[in-house]
């Protein structure tokens, strides 16, 4: 949808996203779910279905990556229904997609776990974090990734600008 400007291809979500090279699926969370389920388990499967058709409407091929949040920090502190992010994982790995996990509102003991996501008991390619690292106290973030995509970039480089690079009391 997004990635391609065709207003055809948005689902009923994301009519106001704009994010070039982003493409939206729809999330699996009860309270407002598109998806016809009457117990967790039909939204589970119900929603990584959707997610499966996304990236094949795509082209898995052209997918970098899936971007998520494993409780939905801004809209209520929403969980996915048991056994959606394994069947991520699976797809993910199905496809030779990097599953990467924005905990920054949920990371570093906010929820219990360390992370999020390990009440999934799911494992991330990446893992992105910020705000619980320092307790908010200092503008500090970071991102934790498998060995192997560490290595491909140090070795490749990695020019980006970063929101809280440079701050003394943060490094």
């Amino acid at each position: 949808g997004s990635a391609t400007g065709d207003p055809q291809t948005r689902g009923p979500l994301e009519a106001h996203a704009s994010t070039t090279g982003a493409v939206k699926f729809l999330p699996p969370m009860s309270h407002d779910s598109p998806f016809n389920a009457d117990t967790p388990e039909e939204l589970a499967e119900a929603a990584a279905d959707h997610l499966e058709f996304v990236i094949r409407n795509e082209g898995p091929e052209t997918i970098a990556g899936i971007l998520t949040e494993p409780i939905a920090g801004t809209s209520g502190a929403y969980t996915a229904p048991p056994g959606y992010f394994e069947r991520v994982r699976e797809l993910c790995d199905e496809y030779e997609i990097l599953l990467i996990v924005d905990e920054v509102i949920t990371g570093f003991g906010r929820c219990g776990d360390w992370f999020g996501i390990q009440t999934e008991g799911v494992q991330p390619d990446v893992l992105t974090f910020a705000k619980g690292v320092t307790s908010a106290y200092a503008p500090l973030a970071g991102v934790l990734m498998r060995p192997e995509i560490a290595e491909n970039v140090r070795s490749g480089g990695f020019d980006i600008g970063q929101t809280f690079g440079g701050h003394p009391v943060g490094c």
